[in-house]
């Protein structure tokens, strides 16, 4: 539950620093994320409108806590929407004006973890056999989040939420087949989530302005 609490711990974070209701701490919103945060780009029945949910996702709810509206135009989320993918939407990007006042979510990390599982190169099975594999995504996707942030904060953005990765393993549709490989899945959330904080960390002590 390691990085559920962390989410947890930031998501509430939102709830304490932003302002009341009755005045908005931002001026707009933007949303870079994979299914769990799309409204527009899910056309499967059985769902809440075109998002992978059965009803409001959680960045429906951020905006009106923040008292913004909601802008389905302004949420670039999309299922597959994996790291590398990324940084091509931060460089495609066209800033608003009032960039250094927008707030940006950006949530593809478990995006990067689901693609390892369901692709055959990493597992089963998902043990030490596949450590430099499983290594080698965790780099990539660290370097990609690295270059999104810079990418951003170029544009004038100065307002970044990014959640770390949940535990995939606790996924209903990884959970029965990877009985075995738990731990070093979960290892891998929990290496990724560490090394993640570092370079949230360094950005906002680098990049003046930045939160």
């Amino acid at each position: 539950m390691k990085s559920l609490r962390r989410f947890t711990a930031c998501f509430c974070l939102i709830v304490v620093l932003g302002i009341n209701q009755t005045q908005a701490a931002f001026t707009s919103l933007y949303i870079f994320g994979d299914g769990a945060s799309t409204t527009t780009a899910n056309t499967a029945p059985g769902y809440y409108g075109q998002r992978y949910c059965n009803g409001r996702v959680w960045v429906e709810v951020l905006a009106q806590w923040q008292n913004l509206t909601y802008q389905a135009s302004n949420n670039l989320s999309y299922y597959g929407h994996y790291s590398q993918i990324l940084t091509n939407s931060a460089n495609s990007f066209t800033p608003p004006a009032d960039a250094s006042n927008a707030l940006v979510i950006v949530w593809v990390a478990d995006a990067d973890l689901v693609n390892n599982m369901v692709n055959g190169a990493f597992g089963p099975p998902y043990d030490n056999s596949k450590l430099s594999i499983w290594t080698n995504s965790l780099n990539n996707s660290i370097t990609n989040h690295a270059v999104a942030i810079q990418t951003f904060y170029n544009k004038g953005v100065r307002t970044l939420v990014m959640p770390n990765a949940v535990d995939v393993t606790k996924v209903a549709l990884f959970a029965e087949h990877t009985t075995a490989g738990k731990a070093f899945v979960r290892q891998r959330v929990i290496e990724f989530n560490n090394r993640f904080a570092i370079i949230l960390s360094n950005a906002v002590a680098t990049l003046p302005g930045l939160k």
